[in-house]
Order: C-alpha cells, then sequence, then structure tokens
C-alpha cells in the first residue's frame, strides 16, 4: 500500500510505470501502476511465464488505441473466452445496479 496509503505511489509502482512507460503504456502512479508492478514482481519470482496486464484506461477514448487492433474473432480461443466471461460479468454487474 505504501506509506501515503492505499492511493499513494508506491517506489516499486513508479518502478513499474517508467518500464510501461518504454513501452508506450502511460499508468497512473497509484492503482495501475501498483497493478503492473505486482504483475511483473509474478513474473520476477518465477510465479507466471506469461502475464496479461489489462489496462483498461478507465474514462480514456479506446478509438486511437483500438485503431489497427486485431479482430476479437481472431485472437487465440482463451483470449475470447476471458472477453465473453469479462463482458458476461460486466452485464450481470449493471443489472443488479439498476435493480
Amino acid at each position: 500500500l505504501g506509506p501515503g496509503g492505499y492511493g499513494s505511489p508506491t517506489p516499486e509502482g513508479l518502478q513499474a510505470a517508467s518500464q510501461a512507460a518504454l513501452e508506450g503504456l502511460t499508468l497512473e502512479p497509484s492503482y495501475s501502476a501498483k497493478a503492473f508492478a505486482a504483475a511483473l514482481d509474478h513474473v520476477r519470482v518465477g510465479r507466471a511465464r506469461t502475464v496479461l496486464f489489462w489496462q483498461t484506461n478507465a474514462t480514456a477514448p479506446l478509438d486511437a488505441l483500438l485503431e489497427g487492433a486485431p479482430d476479437e474473432k481472431s485472437l487465440p480461443p482463451g483470449v475470447q473466452r476471458l472477453l465473453l466471461h469479462t463482458q458476461t460479468q460486466s452485464q450481470r454487474e449493471l443489472e443488479c445496479a439498476s435493480s
């Protein structure tokens, strides 16, 4: 969490954000950067060989980011299932929230 609390940056998060920036990924310094730091740590300590880091960019427009992206049907089957599960879960949460 860091000395400043949940919403405060940590040294690990700031380092992860710097590393992400080298690849063109912009992370905000607390929540996304901390999550990315944890993902990098999973790989570093051998808990995972590959990690999918899903950066939603909160409310940022996605049109520019999706330009040239592969069609959903061309993605590996496991990724397609993950997307379907995520969409289904989001729909359920919206339905519960509006009830």
